[in-house]
Order: C-alpha cells, then structure tokens, then sequence
C-alpha cells in the first residue's frame, strides 16, 4: 500500500479520524463525490482538510508533500486551485485586493488562521459568478480544478442561488469543497447537493501535540493554552500571541470589576484602555462566567476551563448566586449577537455590568 492509499496526506493536522477515513476510503475508491460540505465548530480544521484534500488531488503522486504541485497547494499559489473567503461588502477602496491577498498568504503560513473584520463579511454574487466560470475552465496543469470556499454560510441568497446551477451539474473536471459552522444559513437546496463531513472539537491532548511542534512553551503552558481553546486550534494558536495573552489578563481584570457594587473601577478601566477587539473580549467574559457558574453550582473544579484563575473564580462563587451569573451569561451572548450594530464599546460593557448588578445579585 502506498502513502496516498495509507492516508500519509492526512497526517498534517490533527483530530478528525472518522472525517479522514471517509475521506481516504472515497479517494482510493474513485467515489469521492464533486461537491462536499465540511461541518463543525469555527477553528478546527476544516479549511486543513479541504487543503490536504486538495493536494491529494492536484498531486500526480497523490500529495506527496514535495513536489513542486504540493508546495503551490501549500502556498494557495496553483493554478487549478481557488480559495475564497468572505470580505465586507464595502471593502471596496483601492487597498482592498491587497488586503485580500495578505489574508490569503496568512492562510498560507497557517490554515486556521481566521481574518477579523471591523465590519461583517460575505460573499458576494460577484464573487461566487467568477468561481463558476473560472471552474468551467480546462486545468490548466491537472486532471482537475478545486475551489474551496471557506464560511459559505457567508454567501447571500442571490449567491447561493446563483452558485446552484454550478453544483446541479458541476463541469466534469471541477470539485467544489465548501466549509461551514453555520449550515442552517444555508439553502435547502444547497444542503440537498453536497455530501457532508462532519467535524467535532479537538481534543486538549490533539491540541498540546500539535503545539509543542509550533512553539517553545512548556508543556504545562501548553496545556493552559489548550484548555481555553474550548477545542480551537485556531484559538490556541492566537493565544500563543504574547499580545494576545496580555489582552487577555487585562480581560480578566475587567471580568472581576463587573461583580463590584458601582461601575467606577470599570469605567477607570474602559478609559485606561486603548480600543480593543470587542469579540475576544466577550468571548474572554463568557468562559469566565461559565466558570463561575460551574462552580456556583457546584461543579468539580477540575472542570473549570480558566485554570490558572481558578483562585479568583472560587472566590466570586462564594460571594454571587447562580441567577446573577445566568443573567450575566445572557447579556455576554446578547452583547456578542449585537456585536456589529453596537454604537459604542464602552456602553456595551458597561450594559454588562448593569445586567449582573441587581439586588438578587449576591450572596448575603
């Protein structure tokens, strides 16, 4: 058996053992279908596998990892391969296709990377028009053409209706691999002409393994880094930023100010701060009030993901009672659906405060 009929492709990212052998068992059958959908959490892998499956195909030897195909593959840089991913609707100044183009290298060096945007992204009907001609194409050096479109859910109705002649009758030489965490907001109709792949959460041990290759942290670090993850790569990796973990200590402060009885020391600390991204701060907020809810209810603390502050979570569990901690909760994932109409940062954390801080609010 050969490395292509053994899997060896599959082996540059970690987790997904029952997605890769679907995968490897359609390949070395001739069956795998021309339109596939990739399901699960943001951050874990989906867009790595749509990737290697890429190099498989493209490949003469069958993702050999060398070659000169499989380095263009790597480098999202091969004629016969598309990568699109959502921008905003109004990036539209003269920057922007280099913009663009700085998030596709960046996918490049890392395929969980995931571009943050000051406005929300899509997928324009232009856009989705120009992979259906450019897959009705000949190859240009290979037996096919792959577009991989990462967060289709993305695309609007008129994208996603005009994308579905291409997936009705897909030209003989194309593959479409679409990646999604929202397959809901997609059409029916789409659903019903993809075949699916679903993916989970990694594990913290898939995690550790494939850091300890990335980075000189100890393992214990690591560790710490997987646990808040939530089962993200690209989650951990980010927190492998220095600036990223500062961010997130100064998150931290500001989650104890939101349980004192007046706003002022948070209203110090919004004024202190520079601005800051607004959804890794409420994200930063919901795990810790998780935390504190698993403890108020009286949960093994081995359970608790924010390890390194249990200390301080153990000491708010002692003073709040779980309806405040469930209201506190509700305002954090209100605040983040809210998150792009939202006028003002400071408002917004200052309503988080505001949520909790009712008279039923503490223990007495």
């Amino acid at each position: 058996m050969n490395g292509s009929q053994k899997g060896e492709w599959l082996t540059d990212f970690p987790g997904h053992a029952s997605v890769k052998s679907l995968l490897l068992k359609a390949c070395v059958s001739g069956r795998l279908p021309q339109s596939l959908l990739f399901v699960g959490p943001p951050g874990v892998g989906k867009f790595a596998t749509a990737l290697s499956l890429a190099r498989f195909l493209l490949c003469g030897a069958r993702g050999c990892g060398v070659c000169a195909t499989c380095r263009a593959v790597a480098s999202l840089s091969h004629a016969d391969l598309k990568v699109v991913i959502p921008t905003p609707k109004e990036d539209s100044e003269p920057e922007a296709p280099e913009r663009y183009g700085t998030f596709i290298a960046e996918k490049a060096k890392n395929p969980y990377f995931m571009p943050a945007f000051k406005k929300q992204p899509s997928i324009s009907i232009d856009t989705i028009r120009g992979v259906s001609a450019w897959l009705s194409y000949t190859p240009a050096s290979s037996c096919e053409r792959i577009a991989i479109i990462v967060d289709a859910h993305m695309m609007g109705t008129e994208a996603q209706n005009a994308f579905l002649k291409t997936l009705e009758e897909p030209p003989e030489s194309a593959r479409i691999i679409m990646t999604t965490s929202n397959p809901y907001d997609l059409l029916p109709t789409i659903l019903s002409r993809v075949e699916r792949f679903q993916f989970g959460f990694l594990t913290e041990s898939e995690i550790v393994e494939y850091l300890s290759k990335k980075s000189e942290s100890s393992i214990a670090e690591l560790r710490l880094l997987a646990r808040l993850a939530d089962g993200s790569m690209a989650r951990a990796l980010e927190m492998l930023d220095e600036e990223k973990r500062r961010l997130r200590n100064e998150f931290v402060t500001a989650f104890q100010y939101l349980f004192e009885p007046n706003e002022l020391r948070l209203i110090n600390w919004i004024g202190e701060q520079e601005k800051f991204p607004l959804d890794e701060f409420l994200s930063v907020m919901l795990s810790l009030a998780h935390d504190l809810l698993l403890l108020c209810l009286g949960a093994d603390e081995s359970k608790v993901n924010n390890i390194d502050q249990l200390s301080m979570i153990r000491m708010l569990s002692g003073r709040v009672n779980v309806e405040s901690v469930q209201r506190l909760i509700g305002a954090i994932e209100k605040a983040s659906r809210a998150l792009q109409s939202h006028p003002h940062y400071a408002l917004l954390i200052l309503s988080l405060h505001q949520a909790y801080s009712a008279k039923d609010s503490y223990n007495h």
